[in-house]
């Protein structure tokens, strides 16, 4: 097991950092002062004060560096912002104690250890496990064999359970009854050469005898004849060849530094967990993992899998266990060699520990001023009631003819009883008029010419418009119904209303501490 420990090792770590350091990002501004929703990199240093306290370029690089670099530019400002925010309130979580509370302090050390532990893999092992251009060309000299590709065939295969079948189909493809290869090896086969029956490459060397046999002999686009192997009875054609192919250094290089990269850096996580004593089978009942002379529980991580769907429960344990151990071990290492005082490490430390400070200061002395009753969101939804007005909307169906005398000899028409939907087959100048006898859609007010809307929203349902000049030429329309304009119900509403005010009374707060830190944006 812990071989495997080692493997999953990065892939995990990551996954639990990204899990537990995500970064909130948020739209508002810094008040008067605050950030730009265009912000934009500064050849500043200094990007914003607070108070005496700067933060640095360098701090917003290290945050949008962990975010997909298509995202960056977009989210540029909003982290910048956070980043602010999370100082500020850091800063008023240390000034009321909050650094001292029992969970607090837990919560801190565990963000210290989970930098530290990432770092001491980056800047340690991984550097120590990268291998040197010396020993990739000896690695190449030495296994020469490792990189030729022997002669090669690509094959189209149809395999059959039956011999006499096979026999069958070869005559009637000698014969050429009409029936092709590729057909018979998406219709009749038990083993196929490819996905879905497609052609592949196989290997001299590599392949069963009789195929390997018969493959290599064979002329290209030519019939073999039917071939017993372990998988059936085949009949095969060479579409294809290569000769043997050695790789050069330059083409074999990145393969073989990856593969000796991760065979010294799994050696190096094992020489750290054999140096820790991390025992993966311990024998104590309810012991999942010691780790000297302490020990993860299923208790420890009952809270944590009582989140997880049952049939996701295993795994998750393993990738825990993984992630307990690696954080131990490596945060331990870490500090041995004091990579606390690494520039890039104590900043990281000093941006996760304000997160973990904010959080809990916004936790204990905002959410409580933020809270927002039934009665405001009750009063908001009477004072606006704009902002849940149901957009109008009306249906028509219209005839627009280019001259202002056919339009009046077509109104007379209908006034006198001609059907409104028949003319609009046969005149108007509407794309698939015909089609929908004038129908034009439901439409809501700037959707359309000004002039038609003027008389559509105007006009009672039934009701035919006299002729309407319009930039596209002359209309008569009749409104076939209408919708909307009254309130949207408060109970579909009421959290978004909610949001609002909430997101309101947060951004007041906001503002309230920022003055008091004394924020400043020197960088733009």
């Amino acid at each position: 097991m812990l071989k495997s420990l080692c493997v999953r090792f990065t892939l995990v770590l990551w996954m639990a950092l990204l899990v537990l350091a995500g970064t909130g990002c948020r739209d508002e501004a810094v008040g008067n002062q605050g950030t730009s929703k265009s912000f934009k990199s500064s050849s500043q240093d200094v990007l914003a004060m607070i108070g005496e306290e700067p933060i640095r370029t360098a701090d917003l690089e290290a945050v949008l560096e962990k975010l997909p670099v298509k995202k960056r530019a977009a989210l540029r400002s909003k982290v910048f912002d956070n980043l602010i925010e999370a100082r500020v309130f850091a800063r008023e979580a240390r000034l009321a104690g909050l650094h001292e509370d029992p969970v607090v302090k837990e919560a801190l050390e565990k963000a210290t250890k989970e930098v530290l532990a990432r770092y001491f893999v980056k800047k340690r092992i991984d550097t120590e496990a990268e291998p040197s251009e010396a020993v990739l060309e000896k690695y190449y000299t030495d296994n020469q064999d490792l990189f030729v590709v022997p002669d090669a065939v690509l094959l189209q295969r149809t395999v059959f359970k039956d011999e006499q079948k096979a026999k069958e189909v070869l005559k009637l493809l000698i014969l050429k009854t009409g029936i092709s290869l590729d057909a018979l090896a998406k219709e009749e086969p038990v083993a196929r050469s490819g996905k879905q029956g497609k052609p592949a490459w196989f290997y001299k060397g590599r392949m069963a005898p009789e195929l390997e046999k018969t493959a290599f002999a064979l002329e290209k686009d030519t019939l073999s004849n039917v071939i017993k192997t372990p998988q059936g009875y085949e009949i095969i054609k060479v579409l294809d060849s290569r000769d043997t192919k050695q790789f050069s250094f330059d083409e074999a290089k990145e393969k073989i530094r990856v593969r000796l990269f991760w065979e010294k850096k799994r050696e190096l996580i094992d020489s750290y967990y054999k140096t820790a004593e991390v025992n993966t089978h311990p024998t104590e009942p309810g012991v999942l993992v010691k780790i000297g002379k302490e020990t993860i529980t299923e208790e420890t991580l009952a809270p944590i899998l009582a989140k997880v769907r049952e049939e996701r429960k295993d795994k998750a344990k393993l990738k825990w266990i993984d992630y307990f151990i690696e954080t131990k071990v490596f945060s331990q290492e870490a500090r041995k060699v004091g990579l606390e005082k690494d520039p890039e490490v104590s900043r990281e430390i000093r941006m996760r520990t304000d997160k973990v400070l904010a959080n809990a200061f916004r936790h204990e002395h905002i959410l409580n001023k933020t809270e927002v009753t039934d009665s405001d969101i009750a009063s908001y939804y009477k004072s606006n009631p704009e902002l849940f007005r149901v957009p109008e909307k009306v249906r028509a169906k219209s005839i627009l003819v280019k001259t202002s005398q056919e339009a009046e000899e077509i109104l007379k028409a209908v006034k006198a009883g001609a059907v409104f939907g028949r003319l609009a087959q046969e005149k108007s100048l509407y794309p698939r008029a015909s089609e929908r006898a004038g129908e034009i859609g439901w439409f809501a007010k700037g959707e359309r010419d000004p002039a038609v809307e003027n008389v559509a929203f105007s006009l009672e349902k039934g009701e035919i418009s006299d002729v309407i000049k319009t930039e596209a030429g002359f209309e008569i329309i009749k409104l076939m119904g209408k919708k909307g304009g009254g309130l949207r119900p408060l109970d579909e509403v009421g959290q978004g209303i909610k949001m609002t005010l909430t997101n309101a009374k947060l951004e007041q707060e906001k503002q309230h501490y920022y003055k008091k830190a004394g924020v400043k944006v020197t960088g733009i």
